[in-house]
């Protein structure tokens, strides 16, 4: 191991055109075999490569390829524990298991010469060989690789299979992704069933040129996804992320509000931070927004008060709630949007969140009122607060 440590060495210095093994003990003869053997000295077997010409391989993708038999080192096939090395042990299981097709990544593209002559010398057929081109991270510049997870804006970002369903990716979008990550049917189909990738799928189509993995489409996939499940689909697709989210969920309640907040999840990871509230109070909020923009704490005060009034009076489906609140709005002077924005952060806890009156039919009268109380509550001390300041 020294001595082939030196001679790599001495091939840097020298810049060799061929670094590796130099095939020191390729000329031993039998008597000097047995020799070395009774001495018990330490052995590898090597595959001896032929020394000038070309071995060519045919590879289903990229076609004939060519290498120099002089720069082919005489590869180790018994390493000196006596257990077969990769290389060796990969040619022997893949004929006994009979496998017709060989695909991998065009790294090994290398290894070709050696494992097409242990195929010759043994007397077999080699496989079909079809060596895939590699996927590159998506800034381009280097290959996929399972520490590279971590977004421009310091997000991580999942790598492995487990990591894409518990961030919420369905398998029929990362299916459909990463079957057109290096291959391609035509230049405009990209949505694609299982049964359709099967029917269509050929290496023939397979690009020769490394391909990016793309983040932003892999979401666009699975937006579309989810965008195409039946409610209860996507109902019960949610219920893992609901459960662990810590929503006792009602599955009646829930199936109302799929329609609301389909278009607004990318991943069903999100789904909680849409639905929370149907399911549960509304977490401590910051009391200030309440307040829409060009507005007091007194005059939200006041907002919150009307809308209360009216909320108590009218029918409570969505299409009736929003006439009558409109109305009130318009009738104060106050435009719509602004009018909304203190009772939406009352019933939601938050600013955005999905449609209002919708929202606020599927809670009911009574939630509402309550909610409105609480967050008539939080913001009763700012009016006090600025009350005191002016006096």
């Amino acid at each position: 191991t020294e001595r082939l440590q030196n001679v790599i060495e001495h091939q840097k210095q020298v810049k060799s055109d061929y670094l590796g093994y130099d095939r020191h003990c390729r000329h031993l003869g039998p008597d000097e075999i047995e020799a070395r053997l009774k001495e018990k000295l330490p052995y590898t077997v090597r595959f001896i490569m032929p020394l000038d010409g070309e071995t060519t391989v045919k590879d289903y993708i990229r076609g004939e390829i060519h290498f120099d038999n002089r720069r082919l080192q005489d590869a180790v096939l018994m390493k000196s524990d006596g257990y077969p090395t990769y290389h060796f042990a990969n040619v022997i299981d893949d004929h006994l298991m009979e496998i017709s097709h060989i695909l991998r990544g065009d790294e090994w593209v290398n290894s070709l010469p050696l494992h097409i002559r242990l195929y010759q010398a043994l007397g077999w057929s080699p496989p079909v060989m079809a060596h895939l081109p590699v996927i590159l991270n998506p800034s381009g510049k280097g290959k996929m690789s399972k520490r590279e997870n971590r977004a421009p804006d310091g997000t991580i970002r999942p790598v492995f299979v487990r990591q894409y369903q518990e961030a919420g990716y369905i398998p029929e979008a990362l299916v459909n992704f990463m079957a057109l990550v290096g291959w391609s049917l035509d230049d405009h189909q990209e949505s694609f069933t299982r049964n359709e990738l099967i029917k269509h799928f050929t290496l023939e189509n397979v690009h020769k040129s490394p391909a990016v993995w793309n983040y932003d489409k892999l979401n666009q996939f699975n937006s579309q996804v989810i965008r195409g499940l039946r409610d209860e689909e996507l109902s019960q697709a949610l219920m893992p992320f609901l459960s662990k989210a810590g929503l006792a969920v009602n599955q009646q309640v829930l199936l109302r509000v799929i329609p609301l907040i389909r278009e607004r999840i990318t991943l069903l990871s999100e789904g909680p931070q849409w639905v929370d509230f149907y399911f549960q109070e509304p977490k401590s909020y910051d009391p200030t927004l309440l307040i829409p923009k060009k507005e007091s704490p007194e005059s939200t005060l006041e907002i919150l008060k009307l809308s209360r009034t009216v909320l108590e009076q009218v029918s409570f489906t969505h299409e009736t709630l929003y006439n009558s609140l409109k109305a009130e709005a318009l009738e104060h002077k106050k435009k719509p949007g602004p009018f909304f924005q203190p009772l939406r952060v009352a019933v939601c806890g938050k600013t955005v969140a999905p449609p209002l009156f919708e929202s606020l039919e599927i809670l009911g009268r009574p939630t509402v009122m309550n909610r409105i109380d609480r967050a008539i509550e939080l913001l009763t001390p700012l009016c006090k607060s600025n009350e005191e300041s002016n006096g």
